[in-house]
């Protein structure tokens, strides 16, 4: 659907492209976020696809490791793309990635100087970005400040990912849910014995020795430890469909919503079966939520 219509806006919603082109500090700002969700929206289903792949080849790691990839790039793009948050509040949050992104760059950039690389010295250091940051957040009436917490605009820094996966994947009933399943693929990022043991069997070698066996999860527990997935990719697409104006109903968007239900039905069926085996008294409903867009932003 993205590559249907260029990734680029639809005429009917160049609105604020065309104000950005005449300078105005808030239009600028909310494309620079729409152009960076564009590409996180492209990563997180590009990453899906890798999930896709590496489940049907039986890799017991890499769809857990990928996968948190694939969440984390969706969330950000659908925080970006909220329609429920005005103009200023959108505009807040690409200050915010854009503050996190300087101070990431500046690690890295102590990190060069402190190894002695040659030429490190002259490496530019982030002040004049910083001060472009600041002026662009004044004139919209955001000062930066720092404190105990990192460079940031407005009441809150730069969301976590457990906070994106709470307010966008989490139903009524699921509460923790979402940030738990969240904190098992950052677990396997990080090589933690208690997501590698999740993926793997043990049977006794030689010398009566203890030996591991990667061994993927059975269908039902990897589609919930996995859910996270296709929802937010979809959710994602879906988001920056509805914001860069695409049509609703050519061929493509009806091919594609059509896919994307019997994806998520798919999902629902083998989360339902897990929960049989797990947890008999779990409600089946309310676990995940999928945040719709288009909805009327509160005035």
């Amino acid at each position: 659907m993205g590559r249907a219509n260029l990734w680029t806006p639809a005429p009917s919603a160049l609105d604020a492209w065309a104000r950005a082109a005449q300078g105005e500090e808030l239009a600028l700002t909310i494309t620079e976020a729409d152009a960076h969700a564009a590409v996180l929206v492209q990563s997180s289903l590009d990453h899906a696809d890798a999930v896709a792949h590496y489940i049907t080849r039986g890799s017991p790691f890499l769809p857990h490791s990928i996968g948190r990839t694939a969440i984390e790039h969706g969330l950000r793009a659908m925080h970006y793309l909220d329609d429920q948050a005005d103009e200023l509040a959108r505009a807040a949050r690409r200050i915010n990635e854009w503050l996190y992104a300087l101070e990431e760059s500046a690690r890295r950039r102590k990190g060069i100087v402190a190894a002695g690389h040659p030429g490190a010295d002259t490496l530019q250091d982030e002040q004049p970005m910083l001060d472009r940051i600041v002026s662009r957040a004044e004139a919209l009436g955001l000062p930066v400040t720092k404190g105990k917490q990192p460079w940031h605009v407005g009441d809150e820094c730069r969301w976590s990912t457990m906070k994106l996966a709470e307010h966008y994947l989490s139903g009524s009933g699921g509460g923790g849910v979402a940030s738990m399943v969240m904190r098992t693929h950052a677990a396997m990022d990080h090589g933690v014995e208690t997501a590698l043991l999740g993926t793997v069997g043990d049977k006794v070698g030689p010398h009566g020795v203890n030996v591991f066996q990667p061994t993927p999860m059975d269908v039902p527990r990897l589609a919930f430890t996995l859910m996270g997935v296709p929802l937010t990719s979809i959710s994602a697409i879906r988001a920056l469909h509805h914001h860069y104006g695409w049509p609703n109903d050519d061929k493509v968007a009806k091919e594609a919503a059509r896919e994307h239900q019997r994806t998520l039905e798919f999902w629902q069926r083998a989360i339902a079966e897990y929960l049989d085996e797990d947890a008999p008294e779990r409600p089946r409903t309310g676990i995940f939520g999928e945040r719709g867009f288009g909805q009327p932003r509160p005035m």
